[in-house]
């Protein structure tokens, strides 16, 4: 007979569901940081950009101006982008801590409905050993 905390401990189809999301939310995040990756380092390209427009000042003044401001307003732009992907990835990192705790508390229950199980199979074939042998 099943006890009631093996039925809420899930089915293996729940608990291959949850490795799928798992696994699907750790795609996800590998996706995240490298975008992360590639957006950090075309914010440190435009910053760079930006001291080469900064050094042709002496050329044209109103260029850089303008010049000055497009750049300052795409380093804004992807600022916002990183930091949108940043907490973007930190609420996908807690989500996957959360399923790992569920699927570990998950994993206990069964093993201990498992170990109950086998205990009381383990008894029972005792009992019959006994009762045979004498």
């Amino acid at each position: 007979m099943r006890s009631p905390t093996s039925r809420r401990a899930g089915s293996p189809t729940r608990i291959e569901e949850c490795w799928n999301q798992i696994r699907n939310l750790n795609a996800e995040v590998e996706r995240l940081k490298n975008e992360n990756q590639d957006l950090l380092a075309h914010n440190s390209s435009l910053k760079l950009q930006l001291d080469e427009t900064r050094y042709m000042a002496t050329q044209s003044e109103d260029f850089i101006e303008k010049r000055v401001t497009t750049l300052q307003s795409e380093t804004e732009f992807w600022k916002t982008k990183c930091d949108q992907l940043s907490n973007k990835f930190y609420v996908q990192l807690r989500k996957l801590r959360e399923e790992k705790e569920e699927i570990k508390t998950s994993m206990q229950t069964q093993l201990g409905d498992l170990r109950e199980a086998t205990q009381s199979r383990i008894d029972e074939l005792r009992r019959t050993y006994n009762k045979v042998s004498l």
